[in-house]
């Protein structure tokens, strides 16, 4: 299980403690963090809790709150849930040539509250890059408000492999198809000036 830092009133770090522990009676201090983003227009975007949270459920809170783990940083710690939540930090793993495609497919889908999808280049873990196949669909609440999307990702890294190799393929045959006929049309070529001169011999 997850584990969470307890701390003092000093936030001096005392132990750690599965995440469940410290907020049941009697709570324990722990450490923990509530992120704020907001847009260009100064609007903050809230999140509502699950129905199922065991804490607070079904109310509105901030964007994004967690707790770090043991020896991780608050700042990383902020990023990763942001990403774990909402996404952010996404784009950072597209290959730069295929991000202002995704960009702009996502956009116009989400505008339309539509269904979409995109092959792209995606970091992998090594730092290559592989090609993924992206497909969501809108999904709405029964009055029909619009929740968001599911989706999935699928690796068609071997696929698009095997489409380039047979694209060499094709393009070598073509090669050496014009070759043959350029030498085919050089050989009737010869043979037309060879007779011309067996003619005036």
């Amino acid at each position: 299980m997850e584990q969470v830092i307890l701390v003092d009133k000093e936030d001096n770090e005392l132990g750690y403690a599965p995440k469940n522990e410290p907020h049941r009676h009697p709570t324990k201090l722990h450490r923990a963090f509530s992120l704020f983003v907001l847009n260009s227009k100064n609007q903050l975007l809230l999140q509502k809790r699950s129905s199922k949270k065991e804490r607070w459920p079904g109310f509105w809170s901030n964007t994004c709150c967690s707790h770090p783990r043991p020896n991780e940083p608050v700042q990383l710690a902020g990023e990763r849930r942001l990403e774990e939540e909402l996404g952010f930090g996404w784009q950072a793993s597209i290959h730069p040539d295929g991000l202002k495609n995704v960009i702009e497919e996502y956009q116009r889908a989400f505008a339309k509250q539509a269904p979409y999808s995109v092959e792209y280049r995606l970091k992998q873990k090594d730092g290559t890059y592989g090609w993924v196949f992206a497909r969501a669909i809108p999904h709405f609440a029964l009055d029909q408000t619009f929740l968001g999307y599911i989706g999935s990702c699928v690796d068609i890294t071997e696929i698009k492999r095997i489409e380039d190799q047979k694209q060499e393929y094709i393009e070598e045959m073509e090669s050496m198809n014009r070759i043959m006929v350029e030498r085919e049309l050089k050989m009737i070529e010869l043979k037309e000036k060879i007779k011309k001169l067996e003619d005036h011999a």
